[in-house]
């Protein structure tokens, strides 16, 4: 009877446990906002072929490591499109006027694409916390 009562209150513990992560990672995913990243220290800018679009990179040093943010600037409206940890500086490289690869990982401005190595899709697309597989 006491193995029994052991065994049910481990499966409760356990599923607990499991549903309090769960719920944890959706609805921390959820709420992530990249223009809430700390604004850093500035250290370059690039240019699109076209000249019409301009990155600018900037470091911080964050409570778990370095990270890196890059802002994207385009007719006259700018706003964050790049944050990733454990990085110094961000290698950027224009495809063409629309497509980046910054730090290996490109970005499509046409589509509005974003990289957060916060968010659920940046773990499972691109490694965790933006670190490579």
């Amino acid at each position: 009877m006491k193995k029994n009562a052991f065994f049910l209150c481990f499966y409760i513990v356990t599923f607990v446990v499991m549903l309090v992560n769960g719920i944890y990672l959706v609805v921390n995913n959820a709420f992530i906002d990249i223009s809430d990243v700390p604004s850093g220290e500035y250290r370059s800018t690039s240019f699109s072929p076209d000249k019409k679009s301009e990155l600018k990179v900037y470091s911080i040093e964050t409570d778990i490591g370095n990270a890196v943010r890059v802002s994207h600037t385009r007719n006259g409206k700018t706003e964050n499109v790049f944050w990733q940890v454990d990085s110094k500086n961000a290698s950027i490289f224009w495809k063409d006027n629309n497509t980046v690869i910054i730090n290996g990982i490109m970005l499509d401005f046409s589509k509005d694409e974003i990289f957060d190595s916060r968010s659920i899709n940046s773990i499972f697309n691109d490694g965790l916390m933006g670190w490579e597989k």
